[in-house]
């Protein structure tokens, strides 16, 4: 008999682990895209930043990562929000290698032994190239989701939560989208645009899958309806699309959110990378000129952003002295209560002295009368006794 047919197991291809690294501008939605990724299979960090009010769906950044970030950019002379970049001389210098074997650590303790992670902090804009090295050490492919809103929302979120000048924002947002579309042109990338990311996720998702070359895991209905109740309207707070079209401060934002939109429209035209070259070199060429001015400007933000937590302070404090000197009031009110009580207490306990003290008296008065009466009955009974008595003895 012919022997029956073998059913072949599909073998798995062999590949190595894939990081999608989340890139933007802080307040781009690079929340909302790890988030959407996290729900269809990517892994999320161990120890992720909490959600608090400015962004109650969670951050997705992990806490010991974007310490590390902001170690590094300390240790090579800057931070988070200096508009004229970094330094690119400190990835010859020693500390390199020191935060690399760091970084290394935290990937690990992070994602552990995760094949497929997402990885999400703003300032990896500013140290990309760090954080690829990294990731290819850690065993992983990096593959880039590039967050892109409009430069107006940005700036505007950033005057909400950082009391920064709007053209500072605007600076900021600047230099993070050219270093980081700069460092990764050698990457798969995708761009993605915040606004049809909220209005389509499906098509978006759709996109970062065919740019990437990555199938995500986790498709199913469960999953999209954890998807739809996570981006919502609501993680929109400002809309202001085309506001820096005509910016009289900084012209070129137009030429950049252009360039942007279309990519993440209709995908990545490398000939257009000439326009962001140009505009980048321009930028650094400010530098020196505006970076006093702006750095006053921050000065400024940063003062107004102390005052204001002094004076929150001393509303806290206020409000605690309010509620101490009222604690204070109702306690003086039970001890007058009381001592009103007592004073009744007192009177109505003298008066009681004062009602057995006369009644002592009525009760000896009464028990004298009683005696007198004894022995006026005591008299009148003997008296015949008596007479009789001294008769006879006579």
């Amino acid at each position: 008999m012919p022997s029956p047919p073998q059913t072949r197991t599909p073998q798995p291809a062999a590949s190595r682990r894939v990081a999608v690294l989340i890139m933007g501008m802080h307040r781009s939605g690079t929340s909302a895209i790890s988030g959407l990724l996290n729900r269809l299979g990517c892994d999320a960090p161990a120890t992720p930043l909490p959600a608090d009010g400015r962004n109650a769906k969670g951050f997705y950044e992990s806490f010991p990562i974007t310490d590390l970030n902001n170690r590094i950019l300390e240790a090579a002379g800057t931070v988070w929000n200096d508009w004229s970049g970094v330094n690119p001389a400190w990835l010859q210098s020693p500390r390199y290698e020191y935060f690399a074997q760091e970084a290394l650590a935290l990937v690990v303790a992070e994602f552990g032994a995760s094949p497929l992670i997402v990885l999400k902090d703003p300032r990896i804009c500013l140290l990309t190239a760090f954080w690829v090295d990294v990731l290819g050490r850690a065993g992983y492919d990096t593959r880039m989701v590039f967050a892109v809103r409009s430069p107006a929302d940005v700036a505007a979120s950033l005057t909400e939560r950082n009391g920064f000048d709007t053209v500072l924002g605007r600076l900021i947002w600047l230099r993070y989208v050219l270093e980081g579309e700069r460092a990764s042109r050698d990457l798969p990338r995708v761009f993605v645009s915040f606004d049809r990311l909220l209005s389509d996720w499906a098509a978006e998702v759709a996109r970062i899958e065919n740019g990437l070359d990555l199938r995500l895991p986790r498709r199913s209905a469960l999953a999209t309806a954890e998807v739809e109740s996570f981006l919502t309207p609501s993680m929109r707070h400002f809309t202001f699309a085309d506001a820096d079209r005509d910016h009289p401060e900084l012209p070129w934002i137009r030429d950049i959110q252009d360039v942007l939109m279309t990519w993440a429209r209709h995908g990545e035209d490398p000939g257009q990378r000439t326009v962001l070259d140009g505009i980048r070199k321009k930028l650094d060429a400010l530098v020196p000129l505006f970076d006093p001015l702006v750095r006053s400007a921050r000065d400024r933000a940063a003062s107004d952003a102390a005052r204001d937590g002094a004076n929150a302070e001393i509303d806290t404090l206020t409000e605690e002295l309010t509620h101490r000197a009222q604690m204070l009031m109702e306690r003086d009110r039970k001890i007058d209560d009381l001592t009103r009580g007592l004073g009744v207490i007192t009177r109505s306990n003298e008066d009681l002295r004062q009602e057995l003290h006369t009644a002592r008296i009525a009760a000896e008065a009464a028990k004298a009368e009683t005696q007198a009466v004894r022995d006026s009955r005591s008299y009148r009974l003997t008296s015949p006794l008596r007479r009789i008595a001294t008769r006879l003895r006579g």
